[in-house]
């Protein structure tokens, strides 16, 4: 007997890790909703699996179109099973000119991102586990850096280590005692994270993107 379909969403699934996992789960025939702010990106993902996978331009930076993700989520989803929590940005502390904007930027997306990614995610992923006796799941991708010290990565490691802790809290704390709570710690991928984070219009449809 097969496993049954989950509902999957993922953000930042343009590139690296969430694009193979997106790639991945509709392969193993689980449907899949990609988000991030690249365009050609996520319209280059879904159209893998047109069928499985729907992709949305959503910037988790932005606190205001958060209803406008969780309706994408109610209607394109119809629940939420696991939340992987991916998106991502990365600035270097160059030549040791620490500057307080380059730190905002990047903790607006590692961490105040991640913050507005679960409040959209939460209410959904315990819903879909009241209906169906099973536990949804959260996770949250992190860093080596947040553990380990690298050159240069004073702004992100920081960001990744304050990732950890609010998963590792929210483990804890009731309101996620309820789900699967997951922290990943990757090491180095190859994207281009570091590059543009110019936002895009939120929440189109991957069939409107494709016009």
């Amino acid at each position: 007997i097969s496993a049954p379909s989950k509902k999957i969403w993922i953000t930042g699934a343009g590139t690296g890790i969430g694009r193979s996992l997106a790639l991945q789960y509709a392969a193993a025939g689980h449907q899949v909703l990609i988000t991030g702010r690249n365009l050609s990106n996520l319209v280059s993902v879904a159209n893998h699996f047109p069928d499985a996978i729907t992709a949305f331009i959503w910037d988790v930076t932005d606190d205001e179109s958060c209803n406008l993700m969780c309706d994408a989520i109610d209607q394109h989803l119809g629940g939420l099973d696991i939340a992987i929590l991916n998106a991502g940005h990365c600035e270097y502390v160059e030549h040791g000119e620490v500057n307080c904007d380059l730190f905002r930027r990047v903790y607006d997306v590692n961490v105040f991102g991640m913050v507005n990614s679960i409040a959209v995610a939460l209410p959904r992923l315990k819903r879909s586990a009241d209906l169906s006796d099973r536990r949804g799941q959260i996770v949250g991708i992190a860093s080596l850096s947040a553990v380990v010290g690298f050159p240069r990565a004073e702004a992100y490691g920081s960001s990744k280590a304050a990732v950890n802790m609010v998963m590792r809290n929210f483990s804890a704390d009731p309101l996620g005692r309820d789900l699967i709570v997951t922290n990943f710690h990757p090491g180095w991928v190859q994207t281009d994270m570091g590059g543009s984070s110019a936002a895009i219009t939120p929440a189109k449809s991957v069939t409107a993107l494709r016009k």
